[in-house]
């Protein structure tokens, strides 16, 4: 009740009974249905969600990305973000199916976006960024071990394998640094 309250605070108790969930949030909403909007607002959240389960307090971590709390608990209740009504407090669950668009390096196609549909994939991804920057900055290849064959499943279900090649990777980041560069491809995708 405590979720419905601050999803439709003009609504009594008893009208708050009736509320679904499914005609307030949009949790369930695939990436694509999103507007543009809703899509910044929703990549927001759920960096909110990696702060909660990090351990931050809600309003900390609903302040540190600028969302309130109805634009969070409009994209993460009542699957991922609940009311324990023993401790009173919030609690978010330990993982989730939330569609957000993430960047990497695909394997021989450099970077791209790529709509992810598990938490485990976006912690995946962030790995191997995070690895990337290492092996690029040290030089080093061993840094992308871990990722070699590895891969995660779009919300479609099509396989993106990660870039462990560390020459590419060089190639990948000098052709990121060089606006003009997207801006050529990005006009001939359209």
């Amino acid at each position: 009740m405590h979720l419905k309250h601050h999803l439709c605070p003009d609504q009594t108790r008893k009208e708050l009974v009736q509320v679904r969930y499914a005609d307030h949030t949009l949790t369930r909403t695939r990436w694509e249905d999103l507007t543009p909007q809703q899509k910044c607002i929703r990549s927001l959240a759920v960096n909110a969600l990696r702060q909660l389960r990090a351990g931050a307090e809600f309003q900390s971590a609903i302040s540190a990305v600028g969302l309130t709390e109805s634009e969070v608990l409009a994209h993460l209740a009542p699957y991922y973000l609940c009311w324990d009504q023993k401790q009173r407090t919030l609690r978010c669950a330990p993982s989730d199916t939330i569609e957000v668009e993430m960047s990497f390096f695909v394997r021989d196609m450099g970077i791209r976006s790529v709509v992810t549909a598990k938490s485990q994939d976006r912690s995946l991804i962030g790995r191997y960024m995070a690895a990337v920057s290492d092996a690029l900055e040290a030089r080093n290849q061993s840094a992308l071990a871990e990722f070699v064959g590895k891969r995660v499943l779009d919300a479609h279900g099509v396989a993106h394998y990660f870039e462990t090649d560390l020459d590419k990777l060089y190639l990948y980041h000098e052709m990121q640094e060089e606006p003009e560069f997207f801006e050529i491809y990005h006009t001939e995708d359209l």
